[in-house]
């Protein structure tokens, strides 16, 4: 740990809190950013796909009385902002 804080301090200039920071083996996975970053694979955190599932069934309710393109605009936009 206190390689990479030294490389991380004076190499890149970065803060490093050290109350947040801790090592873990990569077969335990990371969870960063709505990701978790496992040794040869990534996922999407489960509490991330419910939450973009829920989004996606309130916009395209079959009740809610609008067109078609116009839920596919509405749905762009939220679709693009889960992908990136």
């Amino acid at each position: 740990l206190r390689v990479a804080q030294s490389y991380l301090e004076g190499e890149l200039k970065l803060t490093v809190n050290a109350t947040k920071t801790h090592i873990v083996h990569s077969d335990e996975g990371v969870k960063f950013l709505g990701v978790v970053i496992h040794t040869n694979y990534t996922c999407i955190q489960d509490k991330k796909v419910v939450k973009l599932k829920q989004k996606l069934k309130a916009l395209t309710k079959r009740n809610r009385g609008i067109g078609l393109a116009a839920i596919i605009h509405e749905l762009n936009p939220v679709l693009r902002g889960f992908v990136s």
